[in-house]
């Protein structure tokens, strides 16, 4: 159990999510086909298999998933804030390591041993403070080490904060812009590899195709 939340509302919308029966097949029908296809070609790019890869935000473990779809081996680790996410991930198997954090309060794990890619896709728009999260990320990754980062878009027509159908709570997010999105992964120490701009999934309720960056940067060698 986490000592701190930062987002009550988030974690509770999360935790009733995991806990609808066919969460994962019905998360999915929402997933936009380029965020898939991306995460599908992170995937054929891994190198030196076996790997030690951490998933900040993992969920139910879709991104573990997806890798072992591709013949990605190796030692996975997850951590998310949900405890009934982290119930599902168990089920599904595909990690070695779960813990349970609340990632705006760092990552916190006992052995901060170099991980080869660190994934962190889909719950960087519930952190406050984009830079601290990275720089702690930068510690965690080899030197050469790659992340795979997504941010949701501010734009003009952005909804930075909506009410949860769910559990009836305002969800508070944090969006940034291109500039922005650059700005951290570069203060942060990373080499930046590639930005894309394209739409993660769609709002339903208001019909939406909701933005996002989807970043690759690397630790440098």
């Amino acid at each position: 159990m986490m000592d701190e939340v930062k987002f009550k509302s988030t974690l509770n919308m999360y935790n009733k999510a995991a806990s609808i029966t066919q969460y994962s097949e019905t998360a999915r029908t929402g997933l936009s086909e380029f965020y898939i296809n991306w995460l599908k070609e992170r995937a054929l790019s891994v190198k030196n298999i076996p790997v030690r890869f951490l998933d900040l935000g993992c969920a139910d473990g879709f991104v573990g998933s997806i890798l072992r779809n591709f013949s990605v081996e190796g030692e996975f680790t997850g951590i998310d804030f949900s405890e009934n996410m982290l119930a599902q991930c168990t089920q599904n198997g595909f990690y070695y390591k779960l813990f349970q954090r609340d990632l705006n309060f760092g990552i916190n794990l006992e052995e901060n041993a170099g991980f080869d890619y660190i994934c962190a896709t889909g719950f960087m728009e519930y952190i406050e403070n984009p830079v601290k999260l990275l720089n702690e990320i930068h510690t965690y990754l080899l030197p050469g080490g790659e992340l795979w980062i997504s941010f949701e878009k501010k734009n003009k027509v952005s909804i930075e904060n909506i009410t949860s159908k769910l559990t009836n709570e305002v969800i508070q997010s944090f969006l940034w812009t291109h500039n922005e999105v650059e700005s951290f992964i570069q203060e942060s120490g990373f080499i930046l590899r590639s930005i894309v701009e394209n739409t993660a999934y769609t709002l339903k309720s208001v019909n939406y195709n909701v933005p996002f960056f989807f970043v690759v940067a690397t630790v440098p060698e």
